[in-house]
């Protein structure tokens, strides 16, 4: 049954990591339009300073939207350019990895199961009516 599972996982995460890549790299150009702090913003203190780039490079950003998959929904460094655009592809990107991914998953581990397990009936049944 695993096997069967796994097998048809392979379509999801193909669709899974385009996703993610996809809004990663959304986030990552909004993230590299923001200023880069230099001395004098690191001269601030923390509380004070402008939020900056919040994605350092393409892997960061897939990994940005992992997180973002999984619920991890720190939003207070999204930068100060483009903020609105940015918040509102944040919050596309968590509806859409979090809830609609989601269910994609189950919809596709609860037919494989369904697959797997009438198709174990069928040989089971054909094996008790050879018996007899």
């Amino acid at each position: 049954m695993i096997i069967a599972i796994v097998g048809d996982l392979q379509v999801f995460l193909l669709v899974f990591l385009v996703t993610l890549t996809a809004f990663g790299n959304a986030l990552y150009i909004m993230s590299n339009n923001n200023p880069i702090c230099d001395e004098a913003c690191l001269a601030l203190p923390e509380d004070e300073r402008e939020p900056g780039r919040f994605i350092h490079s393409i892997f960061d950003s897939i990994f940005f939207s992992y997180k973002m998959s999984l619920g991890d929904f720190d939003t207070e460094d999204l930068g100060s350019v483009q903020t609105l655009l940015a918040i509102i592809t944040f919050v596309i990107a968590t509806l859409f990895l979090t809830i609609m991914m989601l269910n994609i998953l189950v919809a596709v581990i609860s037919d494989s199961y369904s697959r797997v397990e009438s198709t174990s009936v069928e040989v089971m049944y054909k094996n008790f009516s050879d018996l007899i």
